[in-house]
This record gives structure tokens, sequence and C-alpha cells, in this order.
């Protein structure tokens, strides 16, 4: 009878896998680096008139991406296919956008264009 009231600390308890932990640890650590992947293609680059002037003649449109990021917008431009860049903010009086036009896949053209910050309101003004 003492037999079984203390047969739990005689057997052998079963010993768990070792590998749960390292293959949790290797799970956070691929969460975290798709995340930080992710979040990298979301960024958004400051392209300033010192970064247009990285510009080179014949630089193909991915080494312009590559300088500049993820562009804005795209438009024509005296039959050019060409790319915006830059960060459109009403926190200032005006901001610029910069427009990079290519010829054959190389750069053509770039040039600056600046607009006004307005703030419309339903009320007129």
């Amino acid at each position: 009878m003492s037999r079984e009231v203390f047969s739990a600390y005689g057997a052998a308890r079963a010993r768990r896998p070792r590998w749960r932990w390292p293959l949790a640890g290797v799970c956070v650590v691929g969460a975290a680096l798709a995340w930080v992947v992710r979040m990298d293609e979301r960024r958004f680059t400051v392209v300033t008139a010192h970064g247009v002037r990285q510009l080179t003649p014949e630089m193909s449109s991915t080494e312009v991406k590559a300088l500049f990021g993820a562009p804005i917008g795209s438009e024509v431009f005296e039959g050019r296919p060409c790319l915006r860049f830059g960060m459109p903010s009403l926190g200032g009086r005006s901001f610029s956008v910069y427009v990079t036009c290519f010829q054959d896949d190389k750069l053509a053209k770039s040039f600056e264009r600046r607009f006004t910050s307005t703030v419309i309101t339903g009320e007129g003004g």
C-alpha cells in the first residue's frame, strides 16, 4: 500500500524534447526578420536637392529607384516615361517633387517641381 502512495517519486519522469525552445526561438527571429524586410519595403526616403545631384546621365530606372526608394508616382513628359520622387507635405508652405525621365531605360532628364501646400476645408477655405 505504501508503494502506491509514493510511486510518483520513484518512477522516471517523461522528458520533454529539447528542440522546442530552439525551434520557438528560430520562429521568433524569422518573424522579426520578415517584419523588418516588410517595413523596409514601405519605407519612404527623403529626396533632397543633394540627392538629385547624385544622379548621373545614363543611370537606369533601377539605379534611380535604388538611390531614391519607391517612386510616389509616374507621368509622361515630352513623350518619355518619368518617375516622381519626394514626399508631399502640409507642414510647410511648399514642397518639392523631383521628376526623372528615361529614354530606353536610361536617365535622360531630371527636374524639380515645386508645389504649394494648401488646406482646403468644406467651409469654403
